[in-house]
């Protein structure tokens, strides 16, 4: 990043957009007023496949509601479903609210922790920014958000990741491999 930018918040936030919207977005023009217009001939076939595919799963959820009508169900207890789901829905988003705000009234933390679990969640919400991109974009190193988002969510691994079986098994193949052992290919052990 050019240091005559790294004082000037807005300069920095443009400059590690278009610099994201370059490599992701196949420099395209990232206008960050408007949004960003990535329409291309094979996202818009990808669209007509995920509209398909929604169409097909909207048409089986019509049959299972048709299979499982709440007008068949008597009311008092249709009445108990809607309260459950409802308080379960409530009681998710003030869990989801305290937790933004747990680092205090500061704007920039609750922004941090807001990209934090987007990115958790699904990577293309930022622009699948890397945690380098994320670091410039907070004026941080890169390994700040990877901290963050490390100490935030240790339990559950998030879908752009390793599972932590994958992780295992790469680790399994990957021992006793000394192919690199003295820059050539190690023999094969006899025994």
């Amino acid at each position: 990043m050019p240091d005559d930018i790294r004082g000037d918040h807005a300069k920095r936030v443009d400059f590690v957009l278009r610099q994201v919207g370059s490599r992701y977005f196949r420099g395209e023009e990232f206008d960050i007023d408007r949004g960003i217009d990535t329409r291309n001939p094979l996202e818009e076939l990808m669209e007509r496949e995920e509209l398909a595919e929604r169409e097909a799963a909207a048409e089986a959820l019509a049959q299972a509601q048709r299979l499982l009508d709440l007008d068949v169900l008597p009311e008092p207890l249709v009445a108990q479903i809607r309260e459950v789901v409802f308080d379960h829905f409530a009681q998710y988003e003030a869990a989801l609210l305290r937790w933004l705000f747990a680092a205090g009234p500061d704007l920039l933390s609750v922004v941090k922790r807001l990209y934090a679990y987007a990115k958790h969640k699904d990577a293309s919400l930022v622009w699948n920014m890397g945690f380098r991109d994320l670091g410039d974009l907070f004026g941080e190193s890169h390994g700040t958000p990877h901290a963050r988002q490390a100490s935030l969510f240790t339990a559950e691994t998030a879908a752009w990741q390793k599972t932590r079986t994958a992780r295992a098994k790469m680790a399994k193949a990957q021992r006793g491999n000394r192919n690199r052992l003295g820059g050539k290919k190690a023999k094969p052990k006899t025994v």
